[in-house]
Parts: structure tokens; sequence; C-alpha cells
């Protein structure tokens, strides 16, 4: 476990935890009130996108949207290898 950059006392694998749960009860709740999950999925892609952009600046957040990008293309290759329907 690595320690945060910033002066929390949570390990990198603590916030992680934490966000993941933060995130997906997030979602759900949003689902529950009616947000379709296609209209959830577009407005995190939009939102992540600009704190990247706050976070890392313009080269990185794009070199980090271009590797989600690489694993998306590369998940929709490997399930089409396996199951071409």
């Amino acid at each position: 476990m690595t320690k945060p950059k910033n002066n929390n006392s949570l390990t990198e694998d603590q916030q992680t935890a934490i966000a993941l749960d933060w995130f997906s009860a997030m979602w759900e709740n949003a689902i529950e009130r009616g947000v379709t999950p296609e209209l959830m999925a577009i407005v995190c892609v939009s939102a992540t996108s600009r704190k990247l952009l706050d976070v890392y600046g313009k080269d990185q957040a794009a070199i980090l949207l271009g590797t989600a990008f690489d694993n998306i293309t590369h998940d929709l290759t490997s399930a089409t290898s396996i199951n071409p329907n």
C-alpha cells in the first residue's frame, strides 16, 4: 500500500475503496431516482474528462483518456473474438 501525496492519513488503496463505494452508491441512487444507465454513463464520462483536465492538465489527461480508450477497444476485440455474435 502506498501513501497518498496529500496530507490524508488514508492509503491509496483505502482511498480507492472509498471512492468506488461512493461511486457505486451514487450510480445506484441516480438509477433508483429514474436516470437511465445510458445517461449516467455519458454524464460520468463528461464529468470525469473535465476533472482529468483540471487535475492533470491537457497532455496527461489525453494520455489517461487514450489509455481508457485502448482498454475499451481491447475489451471489445477480445469479446468479439470469443463470441462473434
